[in-house]
């Protein structure tokens, strides 16, 4: 691991600490620069990006992105972009945010869970696990768009848990929370497992244990995979081989060059 990125994930731990601490730090922690070098760093022009592919993915989730899922952006004082949502609507909103819709719509599409039910049913008495969880936004998201979901599991260092915890403190939700650090993680199939480039970025020991105790034990699997310029664990290639039925997907669009999706589990 380089003295570099050691020092940016050491600097990020610490404002994830200082804002479940110190409510100052917790409401602006989003602008904060040693945590937006880690995550809150999606572009307008990506968010924009991520609005057309909503947009042709589902035409009625525009009220829905409205009156409640924005409703992500009420804490933490993320920057605030006002963009053209279509159907005569302009929206203000955090670029990360609509990210996490583009990819909640994404994982709709590959597991067609709602194709053949009424709407959030789909996912009904459904365990997920997400690997890297920032604070918390992804799982914000699934579980106000898909309030059925029997439990949410969120894995990572244990500052980003304590912001997460914090953050999702504020919402009401009915499927259960849990917490996990690394030192945690017990075998369990999960129904789906997500990691947004967290575990990508993970040393071949980490890779190795998350493989063990949930990937390969997950139904379902939907990663955005970024690889490193400095190599720590598998590529892309070695981790298709490793997870049975796995395969590779471009991903669209494209946040990061050599950026891809890795997808088990799907209904192709």
């Amino acid at each position: 691991m380089s003295i570099e990125y050691d020092r940016s994930m050491k600097a990020y731990c610490q404002v994830c600490l200082d804002a479940y601490d110190e409510q100052e730090v917790f409401d602006k922690f989003r602008q904060h620069p040693d945590y937006t070098r880690v995550l809150e760093n999606t572009t307008v022009e990506q968010a924009s990006e991520d609005l057309k592919i909503i947009n042709k993915s589902h035409d009625g989730l525009v009220t829905k992105l409205i009156s409640s899922i924005l409703g992500s952006d009420c804490y933490g004082n993320g920057l605030m972009y006002g963009l053209d949502l279509g159907y005569g609507y302009q929206v203000t909103a955090c670029p990360s945010t609509l990210r996490y819709i583009r990819i909640l719509l994404d994982i709709e599409r590959h597991f067609n869970f709602t194709s053949h039910l009424p709407h959030g049913h789909g996912f009904e008495g459904k365990n997920i696990c997400e690997i890297g969880v920032g604070y918390g936004g992804q799982c914000r998201v699934i579980t106000d768009y898909w309030p059925f979901i029997n439990s949410y599991t969120l894995v990572d260092l244990l500052p980003p848990l304590l912001l997460a915890n914090k953050y999702l403190d504020h919402y009401k939700t009915t499927s259960k929370l849990k917490y996990l650090t690394r030192q945690l993680l017990k075998d369990r199939e999960y129904d789906l497992v997500i990691s947004n480039y967290a575990f990508s970025e993970f040393t071949y020991d980490l890779q190795n244990a998350y493989l063990e105790k949930i990937l390969l034990e997950s139904k379902r699997g939907y990663m955005i995979y970024n690889q490193p310029k400095e190599k720590r664990g598998y590529n892309k290639e070695e981790i298709v081989e490793m997870i049975p039925g796995a395969r590779i997907l471009d991903e669209a669009p494209l946040t990061v060059n050599k950026c891809y999706v890795v997808i088990w589990g799907d209904s192709k």
